[in-house]
């Protein structure tokens, strides 16, 4: 809008030279002192109004852009007089603060103009200058005239002052904070001037300088200190310039991205090669603290952690290879002996990298990626006589039976245990440790201690259950629920009425467990006949006579290498009788001694087998007529064996020719000692119910039942695909069975093979004709 007045005349030549002198005098005010009156602030507002309703408005608008454009220019040069950096940048930060002041005074004066005139001319080039507001040209006209001529000066001026600073000579970062902060001054001309202009102008020339600065530093930090003080020295700088991005950045979120890659660039891409290289020696080392700056740095950019990830992964499968190679290495007895600890060195390694990980490596995804790859390699490794999945039974058998000493507490074991669980979740043949602990438990529930841990036991098989599901601890919740079942306190309820309210026969005190058989993982093997000791028998008759008037068409089958006998016995290096806990079998060959202190092999033989020859076949299950080839010899020799080497040996051979290799032969003699050799004698001693050649035979057995039950498993995944399929090529078979059993063992393609011929042979499957790779399921 413009208004108009015909009837006065105004002349511009007359009038305007006089508002230029007020203009000029506001601009100077502050510099000078020497500023307008209210009188002439009105005289002068006046004279725009007039002339602007005369209709003057464009030749006004033009005629300020001069004044402002040669107050600036004048500006510039008092800028440029000074030398020195720090005395520029003052000078021309006060001068642009005093001219924002005046400036605005000025538009206020030209109000009228910039309400009715202005806003219908916005972007129009009256003699080039594009129309806007009058502050805003003000702004304009400094960039313009007075910031670009010295802006080459006076902004290495600047970056001089930071470099200073960053070489520890400090400086008032103050200046510098103004000087970039009134770069936000210019938003005000339009919508992101102020930062196009901060881009523009300083960033740039920002970035190449700190580029600059820190290539050569750290390059000369790094060649002369080593990567470790380098490592620190980067993580300060960075910490450094972040803090200086955020006080000085007026436009932080934009630019600090931009300066974190200068950054990286400088101190960590140019060096990658070099950090990486001394990655394995901190892992040698344990420089964790090391560790974690060099994660930090190198998480920064793209690329930087998968080397350090699979150098961190190899170093993991040597370091436990070698573990897994001593283990190997140990003969028979040492490996036995070594077992517990060997699990415990695992659980330690991989609880101290799993802590870096999550630590110095904040659980990044490629280093738990790296830690499990690497463990499942370790697990899955040859370890000699007995495998991994043996050796962490051993372990389990040693904390749920009370054995570890320093291992007390609930909380204590249950850590533990959830240690094991984590090792075993790494283990391919999984199906493989259920076996052994299935034997294992079956020991422990049938041969229980005081020292025995139920609770344990029942935490364990949670976590077993939460790690691999319900199906596969089935058969060890039904050892559980038979053992526990009410019928055996009811059997001991009537055995001790039939017994006339006793539960002694004679002096002994019987208690004795009727558990179902199919529950049970009872080889063959323990399924022998023995002669017990006369005391013995006469429980042994009790019993059975006992159970055969309350029960019909149902037969005992007697487990003689299954619960305990509690034997007092005397030697002479003990005030107090001694309590033996031993195997009915361990026992009945003690009291053999009763009557004769010196008894050979063949004697202890025809003593608990008089009618038997030394190998036989013999009846195995009651239930199904299952028969089993078994060596009494080997039996009586694996239960002598703990007898005359075990930690407090009860009995001596008459010629043992070399201690050390622990045999019992047929040509043995056997002697009762008087004392046992040891310094300090408890007054309970726990004995092994077999030795370390009986426990290498039963994991040889455990393998053999495996392998067989892999055979039924692998056979029922073949059918069950391919009844869902009907025709399916040979390949693809191979996968989806492998998919299947994969979370129980990792079948290998020569079983699979094996296996898929059986079937064709049994009639389950054929070959198509025209092609013999293309399976057909026969309905």
């Amino acid at each position: 809008m413009t208004a108009t007045n015909p009837d006065k005349k105004v002349d511009f030549e007359k009038e305007w030279p006089k508002v230029t002198a007020g203009f000029v005098q506001i601009l100077s005010a502050i510099e000078t002192g020497n500023g307008i009156t209210q009188t002439e602030w009105m005289a002068h507002y006046n004279s725009v109004f007039q002339l602007a309703i005369a209709q003057h408005e464009e030749r006004m608008y033009v005629e300020l852009s001069k004044i402002f454009e040669k107050f600036v220019f004048g500006q510039s040069k008092k800028i440029f007089a000074k030398t020195n950096g720090e005395l520029m940048l003052k000078e021309y930060l006060k001068l642009f603060g005093d001219f924002t002041k005046t400036a605005i005074s000025v538009s206020r004066i030209c109000r009228y103009l910039q309400r009715y005139w202005i806003p219908g001319n916005l972007g129009k080039t009256p003699q080039s200058i594009e129309v806007r507001e009058i502050y805003p040209l003000a702004l304009v006209m400094w960039r313009q005239h007075c910031f670009d001529p010295i802006k080459d000066k006076l902004i290495p001026s600047l970056l001089d002052i930071l470099d200073q600073d960053r070489n520890g000579n400090k400086q008032d970062k103050n200046l510098i904070r103004n000087m970039v902060q009134s770069y936000i001054e210019f938003d005000k001309v339009g919508s992101n001037e102020g930062q196009q202009f901060y881009e523009k102008d300083f960033e740039n020339r920002y970035l190449e300088r700190l580029k600059h600065f820190y290539t050569a530093e750290s390059t000369q930090f790094l060649n002369a200190n080593g990567v470790s003080l380098y490592l620190k020295k980067a993580e300060e700088r960075i910490a450094e310039e972040t803090h200086n991005a955020e006080y000085l950045g007026t436009y932080h979120a934009s630019s600090n991205p931009k300066i974190q890659k200068a950054l990286d660039e400088s101190l960590i891409e140019r060096h990658m090669e070099a950090l990486q290289a001394d990655f394995l020696r901190m892992l040698k080392e344990d420089q964790n603290e090391d560790m974690r700056r060099l994660f930090d740095l190198l998480h920064r950019v793209t690329n930087g952690l998968p080397s350090t990830a699979d150098t961190f992964q190899v170093y993991l499968i040597g370091e436990g290879s070698k573990k897994v190679a001593e283990q190997k290495a140990r003969p028979l007895k040492d490996a036995l002996a070594n077992a517990v600890p060997f699990v415990k060195n695992l659980m330690e390694f991989y609880d101290k990298y799993y802590k870096l990980v999550q630590g110095c490596f904040s659980g990044h995804s490629l280093f738990k990626t790296a830690l499990d790859k690497a463990f499942r390699e370790i697990m899955n490794q040859e370890s000699g006589t007995f495998n991994i999945p043996r050796l962490l039974n051993f372990h389990i058998d040693s904390i749920i039976k009370g054995k570890e000493k320093d291992v007390s507490t609930e909380d204590e074991i249950d850590e533990i245990l959830q240690r094991l669980v984590n090792l075993f979740s790494y283990l391919q043949d999984k199906d493989e440790f259920f076996e052994y602990f299935r034997k294992a438990l079956c020991k422990r529930l049938l041969s229980k201690t005081k020292q025995y841990n139920e609770n344990g036991e029942k935490s364990f098989l949670s976590k077993l259950k939460a790690q691999s599901g319900d199906a596969a601890i089935r058969k060890l919740q039904g050892m559980f629920t038979d053992v526990q079942d009410e019928s055996i306190n009811e059997n001991k309820s009537k055995f001790e009425n039939f017994n006339s309210g006793s539960s002694k026969v004679g002096t002994v005190d019987l208690d004795v467990q009727v558990l179902n058989e199919s529950h049970w993982p009872i080889s063959g093997t323990q399924k022998f006949p023995l002669l017990l000791e006369t005391q013995l028998q006469k429980c042994q008759a009790k019993f059975q006579e006992f159970y055969d008037k309350t029960t019909e068409k149902r037969k005992l089958q007697w487990l003689y290498n299954y619960g305990t006998v509690t034997l007092s016995a005397r030697f002479t290096n003990s005030k107090l009788p001694i309590q033996l806990v031993l195997t009915p079998l361990q026992a009945s060959i003690l009291m053999c001694f009763n009557q004769n202190v010196k008894l050979s092999f063949e004697e202890l033989m025809a003593a608990l087998w008089p009618t038997t020859t030394a190998r036989t076949v013999l009846t195995t299950s009651q239930n199904t007529g299952a028969t089993h080839d078994m060596s009494l010899e080997e039996i009586l020799r694996f239960a002598v064996q703990p007898l005359v080497y075990f930690k407090y040996k009860l009995l001596s051979k008459e010629k043992d020719e070399d201690p050390k290799k622990e045999d019992v032969s047929r040509s043995d003699v056997f002697m009762l000692r008087e004392k046992i050799p040891a310094k300090k004698l408890p007054r309970k001693v726990v004995l092994p119910a077999g030795s370390a050649k009986q426990i290498q035979v039963e994991t040889a057995e455990g393998r053999d039942v495996v392998l067989k039950q892999r055979e039924f498993e692998i056979d029922a995944a073949q059918v069950r695909v391919m009844k869902a399929r009907n025709r399916l090529d040979w390949n693809q078979l191979q996968v989806e069975v492998i998919n299947i059993l994969k979370e129980r063992f990792q079948p290998d393609a020569k079983m699979l093979k094996k296996r898929l011929e059986s079937l064709i042979d049994r009639k389950f499957f054929e070959r198509d004709e025209n092609d013999p790779k293309i399976l057909l399921y026969i309905s």
